[in-house]
């Protein structure tokens, strides 16, 4: 499972076979000043790089429909404050949402 984080890897695999409950968390998306390739990795390791900070920036809410032939896609639009100053050039990481269940 190369696209979901070693976290949610073990939470799902635990959840189907069995071994404990897999409670649903809120699943917040968040932005990330680094568009190199490490960001997927680091991420999926479950180490939280180069995330925008300050400014006015907070994690924003996100809900999915019904996914279908293994795709979901948000169901409304996601609206992020408007920065009080400078952020850095910024990307969004959706695949990778299942570790933004904090506000911060």
């Amino acid at each position: 499972m190369s696209a979901a984080s070693d976290y949610l890897e073990n939470k799902l695999l635990d959840h189907t076979l069995g071994n404990t409950a897999f409670t649903q968390p809120t699943v917040r998306i968040a932005l990330f000043t680094n568009a190199s390739t490490n960001t997927t990795a680091n991420l999926e390791a479950g180490t939280l790089t180069d995330e925008v900070s300050g400014n006015g920036y907070a994690r924003q809410s996100i809900s999915f429909g019904t996914s279908t032939n293994g795709t979901a896609f948000n169901d409304a639009t996601v609206t992020f404050p408007t920065a009080t100053g400078n952020q850095g050039r910024q990307r969004s990481i959706l695949r990778h949402c299942d570790h933004c269940q904090a506000d911060t």
